[in-house]
């Protein structure tokens, strides 16, 4: 077994080779699972909620099935160099668990729906906007996406941010910057073309 791990994964060390449930832990790691779900919940079923279509049962299965899962891992998590960050990708994996199961729509513009009800604009003209803006996003990484989801979405802070998500609120404020960089390039270069402006 290897001695480390990526960051993607938590940068585990030295893990033992049967996980406990919650139930089976010691008192001060059971207590120390509590802590980390209360200060977490919040977050993780807000992102799941918009990253599901705002749907509140398809929020509470993936972070309820999230949570499982940690608590699963709560005793390996305690040798990795980034525990928090290990934790979102089983958050991350759960709503996707969740995802695969919905029937699938051509497009999901409703993350945009709050931009929709602006007074006064052409409502073809915003519908286009909406539809370059989700096929803009799909070229950002997915880290990118989640920075901008928690940040601008949901308004959490880049410190908050960084805390559930595993990485310094610098890496969130340079994230998010490039992100948007490149959503004005894509967009822009979007405008070119249905202008004819370009080939």
């Amino acid at each position: 077994m290897s001695e480390g791990g990526s960051d993607e994964l938590g940068g585990a060390v030295g893990l033992p080779e049967r996980p406990r449930s919650i139930d089976q832990l010691p008192p001060a790691l059971k207590a120390s699972y509590w802590s980390f779900h209360d200060a977490s919940y919040g977050q993780y079923w807000d992102f799941a909620w918009e990253s599901l279509g705002f749907s509140h049962a398809d929020a509470d299965e993936a972070v309820d099935a999230a949570f499982a899962a940690i608590g699963t891992e709560w005793e390996r998590m305690q040798e990795m160099a980034n525990a928090p960050g290990f934790a979102w990708r089983i958050l991350k994996f759960r709503i996707e668990d969740v995802r695969r199961k919905k029937r699938p729509e051509p497009m999901d513009l409703t993350v945009f729906d709050a931009s929709a009800d602006e007074a006064g604009e052409d409502p073809y003209h915003q519908l286009t906007q909406r539809i370059a803006l989700h096929q803009a996003m799909r070229h950002l990484t997915e880290r990118q996406r989640d920075i901008l989801t928690m940040t601008t979405r949901l308004e959490y802070t880049d410190q908050e941010t960084g805390l559930i998500m595993g990485v310094d609120p610098q890496t969130v404020r340079t994230t998010r910057s490039q992100a948007k960089q490149k959503l004005r390039r894509l967009l822009a270069s979007e405008t070119e073309h249905s202008d004819g402006r370009t080939s």
